[in-house]
């Protein structure tokens, strides 16, 4: 780290249990939000502090990008969150064929939305609104969606 970032750190120390108190308050309203529609999403161990730095749900890989499309109709851009890496070969001269099932899946099912502690209350409701919403929408293309979520969440 060098020095100016050093210097933009430390101002930052003063707020920061405020700014993690606020992408708490955030994940909480996502989490209420997943819970009424049969999402599952990261969940810290138990008697672990999580700083929220994501929001990551997990849906079904087929259904991930239509629902991040949806999400994009009503504004939210969403992310898949994380590349399985053994994949892309990166650090190795070639990517690596040794199956990583769980990795592989993950890969395919974890969408991370809006999360900052810049977000205001009333952003991250519209966020979670606007999931709630969008659920709505997906889920009526086809009922098979709905099951495929309870496998994941299972």
């Amino acid at each position: 780290m060098n020095e100016l970032h050093a210097v933009v750190a430390l101002d930052q120390l003063v707020v920061l249990d405020d700014l993690v108190a606020r992408r708490r308050a955030t994940a909480e309203r996502y989490a209420s939000t997943c819970a009424a529609i049969g999402f599952d999403h990261q969940h810290p161990r138990a008697g672990a502090v999580h700083s929220w730095v994501h929001f990551v749900l997990r849906v079904p890989s087929g259904v991930r990008s239509v629902l991040a499309a949806a999400l994009s109709e009503l504004g939210v851009e969403t992310k898949p969150y994380f590349l399985p890496l053994h994949r892309y070969g990166f650090g190795s001269p070639a990517p690596t064929r040794h199956p990583l099932p769980v990795t592989d899946r993950l890969g395919a099912e974890v969408l991370a939305v809006p999360m900052s502690s810049e977000l205001s209350e009333e952003q991250g409701e519209r966020v979670a609104a606007a999931v709630e919403r969008a659920w709505g929408r997906v889920s009526r293309i086809t009922p098979s969606v709905v099951e495929a979520v309870d496998a994941v969440a299972g």
